[in-house]
């Protein structure tokens, strides 16, 4: 993405989607949390977290997927999304639309594999 008068951030205009994949690569988090209890039950979470001063940039990337919450605590804000729905018709179609260029795809593919085999 060429270099803007905002930083590098995203501007007014639609998200370029090579820039949120290049985010993603960067700060984004993939997770598969278990919890016990009287069954063992599993979830998807997908995350970026970036200091505050970056809210406007994470509230694009919200409205670019349409789904997901941001939460600020200690002076980050932290993008989730943790609805298996909405991981599996936005967060991975993009991935594999626009792929992760780092060691990272690797673990996208492993964490997309459990939603797969979750919503069989």
């Amino acid at each position: 993405m060429p270099a803007n008068s905002n930083n590098g951030q995203l501007g007014a205009s639609d998200p370029n989607p090579f820039y949120i994949t290049g985010l993603i690569d960067a700060e984004g988090c993939f997770m598969v949390e278990v919890s016990n209890g009287k069954k063992i039950v599993f979830a998807l979470r997908f995350a970026i977290k970036l200091h505050n001063v970056d809210l406007p940039l994470l509230k694009k990337i919200q409205a670019f997927f349409g789904a997901g919450s941001i939460t600020i605590k200690d002076g980050y804000a932290n993008y989730r999304v943790s609805k298996l729905d909405d991981i599996m018709r936005v967060i991975i179609p993009h991935l594999v639309n626009y792929p992760l260029q780092s060691a990272k795809l690797i673990y996208f593919y492993l964490w997309r594999q459990c939603g797969i085999k979750k919503k069989i």
